[in-house]
Parts: structure tokens; sequence; C-alpha cells
């Protein structure tokens, strides 16, 4: 393999670690496609620190690589960690994900999670090798964001009107914390569109999109019954699973 340095994302243009972020996940098991607008975008809305991510540059010159960091406190969020085809397989994921967890410590930084979709097996077996376990499963879905015709009056379905009635009680929906980039700090960035499913006086569940680039939605219930899951507009789903380690026990 040629020579390959990391550099701090901070240090070279932004649309040189947008096309290092793009490229690496060409051949993803699912289409990864950003403009740099919606890249700047989730560099704001998710808090990814560029002075904390890392770029790999090839010979000096050419971007083959990516892994950024997202900070809150004393957690923080592996944003996506791509390598160029041509130089996967060489340990280049392992040396920026080992940078990012360095740069996480140094911030105070106690905890790191990432979101690691099923099928992807080089990914998992370089999560489980420097210290991450999976906690938990996640089911993702897509779907237009107005459900079906037959289902506002079966279902008692009714458009979101003010985001409020979502973001006010975000937690009572979300017993299980949601995923980072869904999560309160970043959908109140957002203004929510799409559905929300119940009667006005109890919205016992919502379906909100949020316009945004990763095109997120947040789905919340607290007693959703089954005539709600079934009218709700799925067209797509696949799995991924969350993981966790604390930053400090990493080497």
């Amino acid at each position: 393999m040629n020579d390959v340095s990391l550099v701090s994302a901070d240090s070279v243009p932004l649309e040189v670690v947008w096309r290092a972020f793009v490229d690496g996940f060409r051949g993803y098991v699912v289409p990864v496609e950003l403009s740099f607008d919606e890249f700047e975008q989730v560099i704001a809305d998710e808090k990814i620190s560029l002075a904390a991510s890392v770029v790999a540059v090839r010979d000096g010159v050419e971007p083959c690589g990516a892994a950024m960091l997202a900070i809150r406190t004393a957690e923080s969020w592996c944003g996506g960690l791509g390598v160029v085809p041509s130089v996967r397989r060489t340990g280049l994921g392992r040396r920026m994900m080992l940078a990012i967890i360095k740069e996480a410590r140094t911030r105070g930084v106690t905890r790191m999670r990432l979101e690691c979709i099923d099928g992807n097996h080089a990914a998992w077996s370089l999560y489980e090798g420097i210290g991450f376990r999976p906690t938990r499963r996640l089911e993702i879905f897509r779907g237009a964001a107005t459900p079906r015709p037959d289902a506002w009056k079966a279902a008692s379905i009714w458009p979101l009107g003010d985001p409020g009635l979502v973001l006010n009680r975000f937690a009572a929906y979300h017993p299980v914390p949601p995923a980072w980039q869904t999560d309160l700090p970043v959908l109140r960035r957002q203004n929510p569109n799409g559905c929300w499913a119940g009667q006005s006086a109890t919205l016992n569940a919502h379906v909100a999109t949020y316009c945004f680039a990763r095109s997120a939605i947040s789905c919340g219930s607290s007693t959703v019954a089954p005539a709600y899951r079934n009218r709700l507009p799925i067209t797509w789903r696949c799995s991924s699973r969350h993981w966790s380690s604390p930053t400090r026990g990493v080497t």
C-alpha cells in the first residue's frame, strides 16, 4: 500500500473531508450518497467535531478514508467510518478508529457509541476487535411521509401540526434512547413533518419525518396498537446494531 497518513479533519478543506467520506462508503451494504450541502448539515446537526475527526490521505494528496466523531459532554458517537475500496482490508479502518478514540479521551469522553448495519461483517469484526460490544438491535424503515389513504380514519392517524406535541414529550415516547442522529438534540434543530397516530387527547404514538440529510424518521410510542403498525407507510426495512465501548477501556 502507498503511504497513507492521518490528518485532522479541520486541517483540510471541508470538500476534502466530504469526498473522503462519500468515497469511503462506495459499495456499502446500502447506498450512501450525500451532497456537499447535506454533508455540511450533518456536521452541524449531529455536532460532529472536525478537530476530533480524521481523514486518511494517500501520498499526501489523495483522500482515501474518513472517521467522523461527534461529541456531547462525556459521550461520543462515531458518525461514520469509511475507507475507499482500493485500500480496504489494510488496517486503515482500525487506525482511524483508534485515532478518534484517542481524540475522544483527550476531551474527557468516557463512552463511544456507533451503529453497524447487519451484513457489514468486516466492520463488525473491526469493532469487536477494539473492544466494542453490541448493545441492542435497531430496525430501519423507509417509506413515504404520508400514510395510506385508508389509514387516516381507520387508525386515527392525523397530520402533525405542532412539533412541540412530539418534542416536548420526547422522553415519554422513547423509554429506550434513540440513535444519536435521531435523538432530541438533533431533532430540535429541524422542523418535523409527517404524521402522528392516536387521538388528539392522548397522542399515544407518533411517526415524524425530518427533512435533513440522513432522512431520519423519529418513531415513538407509549401504547401503540397493532392496527397502527399495519397502517404506517413502511416500504423498506433492514437491521443494524448499536455498539458501545468505554473509551478508556479500548487499546
